[in-house]
């Protein structure tokens, strides 16, 4: 907005040497200045620009949040099932299967490939079981440190 700047004044003509009368005479002056060429207006539109962009930016980032919150907690929950529904009885038939395939061998009845293959799937089973409980404590931290407190135990 143009400022206004309201002035009054007073002037004296001294004419005498010139065999004239003094003349005297009083101004009223309003000064405005017109943005013609306002350099602050650029400043202004980048103000604004930089605002949008910072909007921008913050919508972005939580509908980033907000996905990588659902990620986690999708993870979770497929770790946790795979944990409660698959493993607790896998680990526990592997052993069974393998003690008695070696009982058998021992008794003569299986050949040492039979113990071998009972051996390498029980620990097959065993590594499943240890990346199972793995998975299930990392998606739980990786949930914890998404929300960014810890919700879960």
């Amino acid at each position: 907005m143009p400022e206004v700047k309201p002035a009054f004044g007073y002037t004296n003509q001294f004419q005498h040497e010139m065999n004239q009368a003094n003349a005297d005479s009083w101004n009223v002056i309003l000064q405005m200045h017109l943005p013609v060429f306002d350099r602050n207006q650029g400043n202004i539109a980048k103000a604004k620009s930089l605002k949008s962009q910072a909007e921008h930016n913050l919508t972005a980032q939580l509908v980033s949040l907000r996905a990588e919150i659902l990620e986690a907690v999708k993870n979770f929950e497929a770790a946790r099932d795979a944990l409660m529904i698959d493993d607790p009885g896998q680990l526990d038939a592997a052993r069974k299967v393998r003690d008695k395939i070696r009982a058998a061998y021992e008794l003569g009845g299986k050949p040492l490939i039979d113990v071998l293959d009972a051996q390498r799937a029980y620990r097959e089973t065993f590594r499943l079981h240890i990346a199972s409980r793995s998975s299930y404590w990392h998606s739980l931290y990786a949930l914890n440190a998404a929300i960014g407190k810890q919700v879960l135990r």
